[in-house]
């Protein structure tokens, strides 16, 4: 198994082959990518998709609309 971030993973593809592996659309897959989080992709030894997740902190979003409040 190995872990990539998305980016990295997308680059060896097309969106459009990356969208139908992750199970969405190719304008998700775009959207994921020029929003600069840190999403992440595991490939088993054959290179098939096993996992796509993201990675972000508990309650960050809740202490950023407190503060413009």
């Amino acid at each position: 198994m190995k872990d990539m971030m998305l980016a990295e993973w997308v680059a060896e593809r097309t969106q459009v082959e990356a969208a139908k592996q992750i199970g969405c659309g190719q304008t998700a897959v775009s959207a994921m990518l020029r929003s600069g989080r840190k999403i992440y992709v595991r490939v088993d030894k054959k290179g098939n998709l096993v996992r796509v997740w993201e990675e972000r902190e508990v309650g960050r979003r809740r202490a950023e609309l407190k503060a413009t409040a």
